[in-house]
């Protein structure tokens, strides 16, 4: 998308075609803005707006080992200085969840933290938490297999504050609340 295409992935995932191929994000403008990534998978979607001019990008990711790719591949691209990512999962109030320790990129695409199941612990912070880290709200993109039901439905205070939403809704996680988002 940055013209030159030197966008580099050591790690993939479905993410990264939607994304880079698919032009999911394409015609958003986030030049100089801050942008939430709830859901940062590998690192796509924030590298492509850091690529795309956001000024600082906060991504949570809560299966370690992909918070742990996500990192690398932010490196690769060195946009260690606009990508901030934690290793959490996001609900509406803090807590503490069972996670894999280790899934593969293509199985994190799926994976819900809505069941609290595996055998790494990691925190669930809130929207709240997270508005700490930046100093402007304008972009909250949220894809996080079902915590979006979660925040949006008990934490709407913060998800208000954002200037512009991308939130993917999953009717399998969240059923009849489907209607009411």
């Amino acid at each position: 998308e940055k013209g030159d295409g030197s966008v580099k992935f050591k790690y993939i995932s479905q993410s990264v075609f939607e994304v880079f191929d698919y032009g999911e994000y394409k015609g958003i403008d986030v030049n100089n803005r801050e942008v939430v990534d709830i859901g940062a998978n590998v690192g796509d979607s924030a590298i492509y707006f850091a690529l795309n001019g956001a000024k600082k990008v906060v991504g949570i990711e809560p299966l370690p080992s992909i918070y742990t790719k996500a990192l690398e591949n932010i490196k690769l691209n060195h946009l260690e200085d606009k990508i901030i990512m934690i290793n959490a999962a996001l609900g509406s109030r803090r807590n503490k969840i069972k996670v894999p320790c280790d899934i593969s990129t293509f199985g994190s695409a799926v994976f819900s933290t809505m069941e609290s199941h595996g055998d790494c612990e990691v925190p669930v912070i809130t929207l709240s938490d997270v508005l700490e880290k930046i100093s402007d709200s304008y972009l909250l993109k949220m894809d996080c297999e079902g915590c979006e039901a979660d925040v949006i439905l008990n934490d709407y205070e913060h998800v208000k504050k954002f200037e512009k939403l991308i939130i993917e809704l999953h009717k399998k996680y969240i059923g009849a609340k489907y209607k009411k988002i």
